[in-house]
């Protein structure tokens, strides 16, 4: 009965474990300043040690005036070391806006674009998830440079 009890309390031991930091590929999250605009919510999953996929999705209105976005994006690690790395991503930026009319006799403006989104930074990733980065929007107005951050969850 002894082997059988010991038997019982290994299996407990390594389910009750937490997974290690290899087994957490998909991460949720919150930006500000990045992908998303002034803000976003974000999910992203590890497809290799070394390669992510993700997307990001957004919206604000103010005065009237609103917007919503969807950036999916190609992640890649250019540098690891435990639960840091040194990141680089980039891909697309679909946005929407629209405006209502405060006046019956305008019927408001709607418009769509897209832009195309570089960054790289720092990424602590154990159960959290902390990033710190530089981000750019290219378009046809130009390009933006901005300081961005990030913090969520793995899993």
């Amino acid at each position: 009965m002894t082997w059988l009890r010991r038997i019982a309390t290994v299996a407990l031991v390594l389910c009750a474990s937490r997974p290690v930091a290899a087994d957490r590929r998909n991460g949720l999250y919150l930006e500000a300043l990045g992908k998303g605009g002034l803000w976003g919510l974000g999910y992203d999953r590890r497809l290799a040690r070394r390669v992510s996929i993700g997307v990001v999705g957004s919206g604000f209105s103010s005065e009237g005036q609103r917007y919503v976005s969807l950036s999916p994006y190609l992640g890649l690690y250019l540098a690891r070391h435990g639960r840091s790395a040194w990141f680089a991503d980039g891909g697309a930026m679909l946005v929407r806006t629209w405006a209502d009319s405060p006046v019956p006799e305008w019927p408001g403006e709607t418009s769509s674009g897209a832009a195309g989104i570089i960054s790289s930074g720092y990424e602590f990733r154990g159960r959290l998830i902390f990033r710190v980065f530089v981000h750019g929007v290219i378009g046809k107005g130009g390009a933006l440079p901005w300081v961005g951050l990030g913090l969520g969850w793995a899993f």
